[in-house]
């Protein structure tokens, strides 16, 4: 109910930022401002904090693709999204890094929820309750911050392209500080093997096109 809310905030918002664009106007200009201003204190709030299931504990409706979860955390990355876009329609153009770290949290807290719901099921804890588990947040975490390192280069965007490095550190500092630890055997090795090989595919992506493009810029 409140991702509906959110949802519905957010889409309003983006409607009249559309019709600011066309007519400026004192009510789309501050009820643009004031719904975008409410989604974020809600999301923060509630979706991350209050109502987070691995808070709560509370039971995740919908099966293991389509469930709440979209609702709450991906769905409201296309929207703010959108308004990061145009942002500069209300004066806010300052706040688009606010937007896209707001847009880049709610990603991967997504894809953490919904790796816990794949191993938990509908009800969820906060601790790993498998090594499988633990291994398959890395994993994932890694594929999401190889695709923004991926987008960036592709868009030219340097700012997917930090997003990327900086999930790149948070997998490097929980393979080091945790899997090292918890993990055992195979998953261990594969791990540490996993790791060592995008690392390296990642620097040879920046050598062959970031460096090669600034290059050709100077």
């Amino acid at each position: 109910e409140v991702a509906a809310h959110i949802l519905t905030w957010l889409g309003a918002a983006y409607g009249l930022m559309c019709r600011q664009r066309l007519y400026s106007s004192f009510i789309s200009l501050w009820g643009a401002r004031v719904l975008i201003a409410a989604s974020v204190a809600a999301i923060v709030l509630l979706s991350l904090i209050a109502l987070n299931p691995i808070v709560t504990e509370e039971i995740v409706p919908g099966n293991v693709i389509f469930n709440a979860l979209l609702l709450a955390y991906l769905a409201p990355v296309i929207l703010i999204g959108l308004i990061a876009m145009r942002l500069d329609v209300i004066g806010w153009q300052s706040l688009k890094p606010a937007a896209g770290g707001l847009a880049l949290v709610l990603a991967f807290v997504y894809l953490t929820l919904e790796t816990k719901r794949v191993f938990q099921g509908p009800a969820m804890v906060s601790w790993s309750l498998s090594i499988a588990e633990s291994y398959a947040y890395s994993a994932v975490w890694l594929g999401f911050a190889l695709a923004l390192f991926g987008a960036g280069i592709r868009l030219g965007k340097q700012y997917i392209r930090y997003a990327g490095l900086g999930v790149m550190v948070i997998v490097v500092l929980k393979v080091f500080l945790w899997d090292m630890s918890s993990l055992e055997g195979l998953y261990r090795i594969a791990s540490f093997i996993g790791l060592g090989l995008c690392l390296v595919g990642i620097g040879w992506l920046y050598q062959r096109f970031v460096q090669k493009a600034e290059k050709r810029t100077e």
